[in-house]
């Protein structure tokens, strides 16, 4: 993909400083000229008025394109302060090829009943085997008058996690779900407590005879089958719309596990980083991806550029617009992404090389300001929000300097930005406020909740 390179610039340096020290050296030449050597520049005087003139226009061409272009802090990269020509022709990078939202298979399924509806996500075969990983675990713990579970009882462990979410009783003991007294009589009603504290104990998702085997390979070895099962679904049941968002969700959980993450700006701070591509006006989760950290103890160099493209990569060719913060952005995946004809619009760290210097400072610039740099395939914008403090955004969807006077003098680009910047956000949202999790040590049963929460 072709991009401005810095030789203009370096060039019209070197032809600016050889002038200098040209004319510096003639300067202290002509002292000592005799007069035959004056006479033979004097005869040469036309040739040479002709060779200064051309020099000149080379310069002042070489320094106009110096004043029109800003160079980048690793100077790879050339941006002109002002849109590139061909910006109001339009682009086949956002053309979609095939109708959004459910597919028609779904839509039929989702008129017959919200059972249906949830099977298209947690699947009879995912049923099936969880309940034969159940009995296997009940068997070898030799658990004290074990009856062996069915499809149909599992279906109803999953039916009273959700239904304690939906009275936001996640917290709330067993033993008061279970009390008569209260006006939820439904759980007693649904099956014994003491059978849905055993099956809860010994519900597992994988077989337990090559689970080390598979751990040494994988960290998230004990619900990888269900959880690529479940992301086979929700790819299939769904055509994305134009707008798409990447972004983190945070599974709160503080026992052992060998991925858990701190992060403080996240409500629950501490537990399983699962990114997430959803559908920006939906909030539909289109693909996930956990975090499990290192890899054979190899560092993740470029994590946001792997996780993006591939979060993405059943999309290639779909036309679609991906929005996402500054943990995934960099110029090589903006251009990565436009390879696979899709544009993409996030903001951007200030430690990235393809920033321009004076897009970096916020210094004696008024408020609610803007500082454009243009290439021919995307755009970057510093916008002063408060004193001091300056917001840098990346964008291949944008190709104009367009300014909104009604919103605090913002570029379209940030207002874009805002726009669908928030699909997992409403997800995370969602699913925290009726949440099926339950207190538990075991980090599959907490991530298995979770599944079920996006599910529902």
């Amino acid at each position: 993909m072709s991009r401005p390179r810095r030789n203009a610039a370096v060039k019209a340096n070197n032809i600016i400083f050889g002038l200098n020290e040209l004319s510096s050296s003639n300067d202290s030449a002509d002292e000592n000229l005799t007069d035959d050597e004056e006479d033979i520049i004097t005869a040469d005087d036309e040739s040479d008025a002709t060779i200064s003139d051309e020099s000149d226009e080379e310069v002042i061409q070489e320094n106009h394109i110096l004043n029109q272009n800003m160079i980048s802090n690793n100077g790879e990269e050339i941006w002109n302060k002002l849109p590139c020509v061909d910006a109001v022709q339009p682009r086949a990078h956002n053309i979609i090829q095939q109708p959004t939202g459910p597919t028609r298979f779904a839509t039929q399924v989702c008129g017959q009943s919200v059972g249906t509806a949830f099977k298209l996500f947690i699947t009879p075969e995912m049923i099936r085997i969880i309940v034969n990983c159940i009995n296997a675990e009940a068997r070898r713990i030799k658990l004290e008058g074990w009856v062996d579970t069915t499809v149909n009882e599992l279906y109803e462990i999953i039916g009273v996690l959700l239904l304690a979410g939906v009275f936001h009783s996640k917290n709330q003991s067993i033993k008061e779900l279970w009390n008569r007294l209260d006006d939820i009589p439904i759980f007693s009603a649904s099956m014994q407590r003491d059978r849905f504290v055993n099956l809860r104990r010994c519900i597992r998702f994988d077989e337990r005879e090559t689970r080390n085997q598979r751990r040494f390979e994988e960290k998230f070895a004990p619900l990888r089958i269900i959880m690529e099962m479940f992301i086979t679904k929700c790819k299939s049941n769904y055509n994305p719309s134009a707008y798409l968002t990447v972004d983190e969700q945070l599974v709160t959980f503080r026992g052992r596990c060998p991925f858990k993450r701190f992060i403080p700006t996240k409500p629950g701070k501490y537990g399983m980083k699962i990114l997430i591509l959803c559908d920006a006006e939906t909030s539909y989760s289109i693909n996930l991806q956990p975090y499990i950290g290192k890899v054979n103890g190899a560092r993740d160099i470029r994590q946001g550029t792997r996780v993006v493209l591939e979060l993405t990569n059943h999309l290639n060719g779909g036309g679609r617009h991906i929005t996402a913060d500054n943990f995934f952005t960099n110029i090589h995946l903006a251009r990565a992404l436009l390879g696979r004809k899709m544009t993409y619009t996030a903001t951007i760290k200030k430690n990235k090389g393809e920033i321009p210097k004076k897009l970096l400072s916020a210094l004696h610039r008024p408020f609610y300001s803007s500082t454009f740099g243009f290439q021919n395939d995307s755009t970057i914008v510093s916008y002063v929000l408060k004193k001091n403090k300056a917001v840098i955004l990346l964008s291949t969807f944008h190709h104009s300097n367009d300014i909104v006077v009604d919103h605090n003098e913002k570029p379209r680009i940030i207002l874009d930005y805002n726009k669908y910047k928030g699909g997992v956000d409403t997800l995370d949202q969602v699913v925290r406020c009726y949440s099926s999790r339950r207190k538990s040590n075991r980090w599959p049963f907490t991530m298995f909740c979770n599944i079920l929460d996006i599910a529902a």
